[in-house]
C-alpha cells in the first residue's frame, strides 16, 4: 500500500488517462484498500464519499480479483 494516497502524490498521465502515483516514503504491506479509505476521508467531502465510495471500492476489489493475485474465495468482497 502507498500509506500517503492524496492528490499531491498523484500525477495524471494524458496518453494512458490513468494515474501515477510518486513518492513512496510511506510505503508498506496491509491492506491496499487503505489507500482508498484514506484519499476518501481526508480529501473529500462527506456528500461526494456517500455518493462515490461504494463504486470506488467495488471496482478496487473487481481489478484486484481480476489480477490474478487474489481470488474473490480467500478475499471475500464482505
Amino acid at each position: 500500500m502507498h500509506a500517503d494516497s492524496h492528490p499531491g502524490n498523484y500525477i495524471w498521465n494524458p496518453k494512458t488517462k490513468g494515474l501515477i502515483m510518486i513518492d513512496f516514503e510511506f510505503v508498506s504491506i496491509g491492506q491496499a484498500v487503505a489507500d482508498i479509505a484514506t484519499f476518501m476521508f481526508m480529501r473529500t467531502n462527506p456528500a461526494y464519499r456517500k455518493k462515490y465510495e461504494r463504486e470506488f471500492v467495488q471496482t478496487w476489489y473487481e481489478r484486484l480479483i481480476a489480477g490474478g493475485n487474489c481470488k474473490a474465495e480467500n478475499y471475500s468482497w464482505d
